[in-house]
């Protein structure tokens, strides 16, 4: 062997007796989250021109009565769940896999799967989704009695996670008052003492009314994280008027006596803003809506630019043909604006909100914090418009072409003519034959006006081949 051999030897076995014995390295456990998609209330709105029906709902006794009925007949229609997350009563596991027209719930959670994904970098594979559905009623009792069999649920589903060796995160999507049944979890928490089986490790409100009853219990030890996210165009957030505390309900959880916004809530208020027809049709004008050193133009007040902030109805529902981010709701986007409000070092407290401004066209989104010198703006790249269409093309896999909003209003009067039906042939109170009695006249008014549309429709075009032009002499 010859002297060099002999020294690479060496070399390599000092080298290697060296170095420090360590066990070999485990990959890290990828963590596993459980997300529950919570819609929102069925409407209120055809059951308000009944005076008797009003008076109770601000009493809270629905019970028996031709809208607990209707809503009943609504909530249990397959017709609506045909855009949003929306399935059967009860906790039901989401399949995203299974495409067909129709399954907005799978749409949904393969969109946000997706998303989560290039945000955070979770697997994809490790998330499982699910949609809670409730009895949408508008009633404070019947929403704390949904929480009972939500907690029911997650608890079962949690027990099954466990026997497997997995300890799953849990993740609460709630839209509208689907928040407020969520948040009814840390009252039930409360009431059968500090032991609990589970705890929420983020919850988010999507334009959830915020009422006196439920904003306290955001503070439970039960949520981890919270975020509420809202929107001042939302005009339907801050108009349920049936609470017991307060006259109306509000866009923002407050701080007041006795109550502190705790600091593990964050509050986000999200815009829109997006190119005006003149600035879309001309390069120069593109040129100075999309420059960010002109603070009209940070600000959205900018001639050029224009506000289509999210509604109520833009937070959850797909295919909305008139939203921005079209076909897709706000609630698919999520990740993505939690981790824009994260990325602000000096967060607003008291409550108080931060301003998620999202400019689909400029590819950015502008973050701002108005109660602290520093951090006021803080840019963050959005989805590229290459990236927005690509996960719309993953929901519209799942679009049924049978769905529209003249059918949704047809299912709508179906449950209203079955729910007359079923007292018609039952025994009737004299609240619900007065209720029946306002509604086939309502009915009966509106026939009316609709023959005497069709009347003097068909009476013009009789007339028509008479007409004959007047002649000025």
């Amino acid at each position: 062997m010859s002297k060099k051999a002999v020294l690479y030897t060496l070399f390599t076995l000092f080298f290697v007796a060296s170095q420090p014995i360590l066990p070999a390295s485990q990959p890290k456990p990828q963590e596993v989250w459980v997300n529950v998609f919570v819609h929102g209330m069925m409407s209120v709105a055809p059951h308000l021109r009944s005076f008797r029906t009003i008076i109770n709902l601000f009493n809270d006794t629905i019970e028996n009565t031709v809208y607990e009925k209707t809503v009943e007949y609504t909530r249990n229609d397959t017709y609506f769940f045909q855009n949003q997350a929306m399935q059967k009563c009860g906790l039901k596991k989401v399949d995203p896999a299974n495409v067909y027209p129709g399954n907005a719930s799978g749409a949904m959670a393969a969109v946000f799967n997706k998303v989560n994904f290039m945000v955070s970098g979770q697997l994809e594979q490790n998330n499982y989704y699910y949609t809670y559905g409730w009895s949408g009623l508008m009633s404070t009792n019947r929403r704390y009695q949904d929480a009972i069999d939500l907690y029911a649920g997650l608890k079962k589903e949690l027990a099954l996670f466990a026997q497997r060796g997995i300890k799953p995160k849990v993740r609460l999507i709630g839209y509208s008052h689907g928040g407020n049944v969520i948040l009814n979890l840390a009252r039930i928490r409360q009431e059968r003492g500090n032991g609990f089986d589970f705890y929420v490790d983020e919850l988010i409100l999507l334009g959830v009314p915020i009422l006196k009853e439920t904003d306290y219990l955001v503070a439970d030890p039960l949520f981890k994280k919270a975020y509420h996210i809202f929107s001042y165009s939302d005009r339907i957030q801050p108009l349920d008027i049936f609470a017991s505390k307060k006259l109306l309900s509000s866009h923002r959880i407050k701080k007041r006596k006795g109550f502190e916004v705790p600091d593990k809530l964050t509050q986000i208020r999200v815009k829109m803003t997006r190119l005006s027809k003149r600035a879309q049709r001309d390069p120069k004008k593109t040129a100075l809506a999309c420059n960010l050193n002109n603070r009209a133009v940070v600000s959205g007040k900018f001639h050029l630019l224009k506000d289509c902030s999210p509604g109520h109805f833009e937070w959850w529902f797909l295919y909305r043909k008139d939203f921005l981010l079209y076909p897709l709701p706000i609630a698919a986007f999520t990740p993505i604006i939690i981790k824009a409000a994260e990325s602000l070092e000096h967060k607003p407290k008291n409550g108080k909100a931060i301003i998620v401004d999202i400019r689909p066209e400029h590819e950015l989104i502008l973050v701002k914090n108005r109660y602290h010198l520093r951090d006021i703006i803080k840019p963050i790249r959005f989805f590229s418009r290459k990236t927005l269409k690509k996960l719309g093309n993953i929901a519209m896999r799942y679009q049924s072409p049978s769905y529209s909003n003249a059918g949704r209003q047809k299912h709508i009067d179906a449950g209203l003519d079955k729910a007359v039906a079923f007292f018609k042939q039952g025994p009737m109170n004299k609240e619900t034959t007065i209720t029946l009695r306002r509604i086939e006249k309502r009915r009966t008014t509106k026939r009316q006006a609709r023959r005497k549309r069709k009347s003097s429709f068909k009476v013009a075009q009789l007339m028509q081949p008479f007409a004959r032009p007047v002649v000025v002499t």
